[in-house]
């Protein structure tokens, strides 16, 4: 999904959140994830995830350590779109980004394609494809069966 207005408030984060609390979907809500940081390079795998699914995300990082990926805490956040997302109960993981240069571009006439390097567009894209394909194709549960949820 696509969120409006982060850099003002988390806008549409909040919104979004605040309606699926309403419907009574935020359970369905399997994990989350956001890549709002360039086309860098993904250097770690970080999540947020209950104790039953550090395997599947160490697995995940085996997988994608010829990337140059590697495992980072599981105290990560999905980024800041997720954050009301997260406080609700949803686990979320993250593909770290280099940044370190992003905002000498981020919001500026020098945001231009021509920055882009494609071979570290190559290798974030890759990143994100497996991240994405492993996450579809689990039944693992990232929840804590124990933990009462704010969304229950």
């Amino acid at each position: 999904m696509l969120f409006g207005a982060e850099e003002v408030g988390l806008l549409g984060a909040r919104a979004y959140t605040e309606a699926r609390a309403e419907d009574g979907t935020l359970p369905n809500h399997v994990i989350g994830s956001e890549s709002d940081l360039g086309a860098r390079r993904v250097w770690r795998l970080s999540s947020n995830v209950a104790e039953q699914a550090y395997p599947f995300f160490d697995a995940m990082q085996v997988e994608m350590q010829h990337l140059g990926i590697l495992r980072g805490p599981n105290s990560g956040s999905g980024g800041p779109d997720m954050i009301p997302l997260q406080r609700m109960g949803m686990p979320v993981a993250r593909l770290n980004q280099n940044g370190e240069d992003m905002f000498d571009f981020h919001h500026t006439p020098n945001d231009t394609f021509d920055k882009i390097v494609p071979e570290e567009m190559t290798q974030n894209v890759a990143a994100w494809v497996m991240f994405t394909w492993l996450l579809a194709d689990t039944d693992v549960d990232f929840r804590d069966p124990d933990e009462t949820s704010l969304i229950e």
